[in-house]
């Protein structure tokens, strides 16, 4: 007998925790992979940065190696304790709160640039993105910068989406997620979970973002100097100057 979770994505983090873990072997590939993309698109900025969405800080102590001074925002407080932790742990500067993006003025701080890495977009209503964007342009410098990097799941949906998919943890445990629903008035879709070792099912409801839908939210919230580059397959980066 499987136990229905509901719908819960803090179940898929948990079971793919190691990507988000900066001291395991993916998380150290991935935050190798974070430098990399954020010194080059942030080249020549310093100061102040907002990591939305930090979960473990793998995204938030790739920006402390560039000379930043981050702040890490997440909903999961399990995953905020984990940063607080090993920043105290590695002697980082890197400061953590569990905040929404909606949220982020209540930090009473002004940044020099907004980084949303790691593709959370799918966990952002449209009206959610719109809201976080425009608090972004209210706590960022005259040219401070915004840098998304996210699927674009419409390209994805038309050229190579999977119904079903299947997924090992480290521990070598199996997860699959069958497509259940698309909703084309939100612009969501649901996907439900079975990890058969655990006797669990959980379903997720992710939003289908593109770069053009993000550009004009960018444009609507008086961001300029918009650029978005392919950087492999379905994965994308946006910058837009406030």
């Amino acid at each position: 007998m499987f136990k229905d979770k509901g719908t819960d994505m803090t179940l898929h983090y948990k079971f793919k925790q190691q990507i988000y873990n900066p001291e395991t072997l993916s998380g150290k590939f991935r935050m190798k992979r974070f430098v990399r993309i954020l010194g080059e698109y942030l080249a020549g900025k310093k100061g102040k940065a907002l990591d939305v969405g930090c979960g473990m800080g793998v995204a938030t102590f790739a920006l402390e190696k560039l000379g930043f001074k981050p702040v890490g925002i997440d909903t999961s407080k399990t995953f905020i304790g984990k940063a607080k932790d090993l920043a105290t742990k590695k002697k980082l500067i890197s400061k953590f709160y569990v905040k929404k993006a909606t949220e982020i003025e209540s930090l009473k701080e002004v940044f020099n640039t907004v980084v949303f890495m790691g593709n959370p977009l799918p966990h952002f209503s449209m009206d959610e993105l719109d809201t976080a964007i425009r608090k972004s342009w209210n706590v960022l410098n005259i040219d401070g910068i915004i840098l998304f990097h996210y699927m674009d799941w419409v390209e994805r949906l038309f050229s190579s989406y999977q119904r079903v998919l299947v997924e090992k943890n480290q521990e070598n445990e199996v997860m699959l997620s069958y497509h259940s629903m698309l909703d084309t008035t939100s612009g969501a879709f649901e996907r439900l979970f079975v990890i058969p070792e655990r006797g669990e099912f959980f379903k997720g409801r992710f939003y289908i973002w593109s770069p053009w839908l993000l550009e004009y939210l960018l444009k609507k919230n008086r961001f300029k100097k918009i650029e978005s580059d392919n950087l492999e397959g379905s994965l994308w980066i946006t910058k837009a100057t406030r």
